[in-house]
C-alpha cells in the first residue's frame, strides 16, 4: 500500500519550491510499462508547462490543492478554451490529441495526473519555446494573461509579432514593431508568417530588445 500523507505532501511541495522549474512530482506507478500512468505534481506560480498533446492517450487531471488554469489550443496556437481547476471544480479529462497547457494560479498547488500506459513523452506544439529559453518566459507570460475577460478573445493565436510595442534601438541598428497577425507593417526584423515559425521570430525579437535596450525591461506579452 502506498500512502501519500502529510509528510510526503510536505516533501513534494518543498521540492517544487526549491526547483528551478517550480514543480516536482512523485510517481504512483511502478514504471514506464505500467498500463495506468499516474503521478502527483506540485506546482508553484511561474512554472512553465509547455503546451503539448498526446496523440495516443487521453489524460485526466484532478486538482487536490490550490488552483490550476488549463488552456486548450488549436494546432496553430489559437486559444480555444480556458478553465479553472480548484476545489469547486477539481476534475478535467482531456481527449486524445487535444493541444493543451497549464498555468499555476496559486502557490503550493497539487494535481494528480492519470493517463493510460505505457509511458509516452509529451508531444510539444511546434509553435512553443524550449523550457528555459527567453522565448519560454515570454510565452509563459502570454499564457498567464491571455483570457477573454482580459481583452484577448478566443481565437487569438500566439504570434510574437503582437507581443511587443513599437520600439526603436537608440543606436538605430534595429527596430521592433508591434504587428498583429492580420495586418503586418514594415519592419527591419524579419518575421516568419506562420505560427509554427514564430518561436524563431520571438527568440530574435527578444535578442533585439535585450541588445538594443540593456537598461530597459523587456516588453511584456499581452493580448490585442
Amino acid at each position: 500500500m502506498q500512502l501519500i500523507g502529510a509528510s510526503e505532501m510536505t516533501e513534494l511541495l518543498a521540492g517544487s519550491r526549491s526547483s528551478p522549474r517550480k514543480r516536482s512530482h512523485v510517481l504512483l506507478h511502478a514504471g514506464h510499462d505500467d498500463q495506468v500512468q499516474r503521478l502527483l505534481i506540485a506546482l508553484q506560480p511561474g512554472t512553465y508547462v509547455r503546451p503539448h498533446h498526446h496523440a495516443q492517450q487521453w489524460e485526466m487531471l484532478v486538482c487536490l490543492r490550490g488552483a490550476i488554469g488549463l488552456l486548450s489550443f488549436d494546432a496553430d496556437g489559437r486559444l480555444t478554451g480556458r478553465c479553472r481547476l480548484d476545489a469547486g471544480a477539481p476534475v478535467v479529462q482531456i481527449p486524445m490529441g487535444d493541444w493543451h497547457g497549464a498555468v499555476c494560479l496559486e502557490p503550493d498547488s497539487v494535481v494528480m495526473e492519470v493517463k493510460p500506459g505505457p509511458y509516452r513523452p509529451n508531444e510539444f506544439a511546434p509553435w512553443t519555446a524550449d523550457e528555459g529559453s527567453p522565448a519560454a518566459a515570454a510565452l509563459l507570460q502570454w499564457l498567464e494573461t491571455c483570457e477573454n475577460e482580459k481583452g484577448c478573445p478566443f481565437g487569438q493565436p500566439f504570434h510574437c509579432q503582437t507581443a511587443f510595442p513599437q520600439a526603436v534601438c537608440p543606436s538605430g541598428r534595429c527596430r521592433v514593431t508591434r504587428r498583429g497577425p492580420r495586418q503586418r507593417r514594415a519592419s527591419r526584423s524579419p518575421a516568419p508568417r506562420t505560427a509554427a515559425n514564430d518561436n524563431e521570430t520571438l527568440d530574435h525579437l527578444l535578442s533585439c530588445v535585450g541588445v538594443a535596450f540593456p537598461c530597459e525591461k523587456t516588453a511584456t506579452l499581452r493580448g490585442t
